[in-house]
């Protein structure tokens, strides 16, 4: 895999989707898997965020990732993202078909993007100021499984929501192994629904065939991190 950086050719449009994002980015992971769940046939290109080729700003006016491009058609924004494959893939759902669980779904994704996402990207650089935050925010998740008494957040099977908040918690484990965390904040009794569910995520196919489409493992991560905080983030680091 190379990255698309400064000089390089835009790669020709076709009618194939097109994800462009970086291989750790949690928001891709979530879209990745979110691909392969619907049995979307896509390409990665994964992009240079520090070295962006000129042409990116004409797919994404303000040079941010994820973006997703189909034809002639590019959308950014991860939400407004997850609309689209939805609305325009329809023939395999990863949205409840019941408009108050479509919505609630959608109200948790904001909260989380708004409250617990950002403490678990600092955690990256400053944990002991970021940890204590997520811990308050994985027993609300936590909560949230308790009351719906299934074994994903989609049910019996995962669903957007599912692989939203995977590409976020999915980074945990190296960040507590790089910064050397007690993990107990996540295995008590008090987070004991989200723990199974994590261990179930884990272990679904999916979530295996997204690791192995992009080489990376907890190791991988590791080292990725590690990189990042040198300030010199490996984006090809495993290849």
């Amino acid at each position: 895999m190379s990255m698309l950086s400064q000089g390089c050719e835009r790669p020709p449009k076709t009618s194939k989707v097109r994800l462009y994002g970086t291989r750790f980015d949690a928001y891709c992971v979530g879209l990745r898997l979110t691909l392969m769940a619907k049995d979307i046939d896509f390409e990665f290109a994964l992009l240079d965020m520090i070295n962006k080729p000129d042409w990116y700003s004409s797919v994404n006016a303000i040079g941010r990732i994820p973006t997703i491009e189909c034809g002639d058609e590019a959308v950014g924004e991860t939400l407004v993202i997850y609309d689209y494959l939805e609305n325009k893939f329809s023939e395999k759902p990863m949205r409840s078909a019941d408009p108050y669980k479509r919505a609630k779904d959608a109200e948790i994704m904001l909260r989380f993007t708004e409250h617990l996402g950002p403490h678990i990207h600092g955690m990256v650089r400053a944990p002991k100021d970021h940890i204590n935050s997520v811990k308050s925010g994985l027993q609300k998740v936590n909560k949230v499984l308790a009351l719906r008494a299934t074994d994903y957040f989609g049910g019996s099977s995962p669903n957007i929501l599912d692989f939203y908040i995977w590409g976020w918690v999915g980074l945990l484990p190296a960040l507590y192994k790089v910064h050397k965390l007690d993990m107990d904040c996540s295995e008590n009794d008090l987070n004991k629904h989200y723990i199974a569910w994590l261990s179930r995520m884990k272990q679904h196919p999916l979530v295996q065939a997204e690791r192995k489409y992009v080489k990376v493992d907890l190791d991988i991560q590791t080292q990725f991190i590690q990189s990042a905080i040198r300030g010199k983030a490996n984006h090809l680091i495993g290849y």
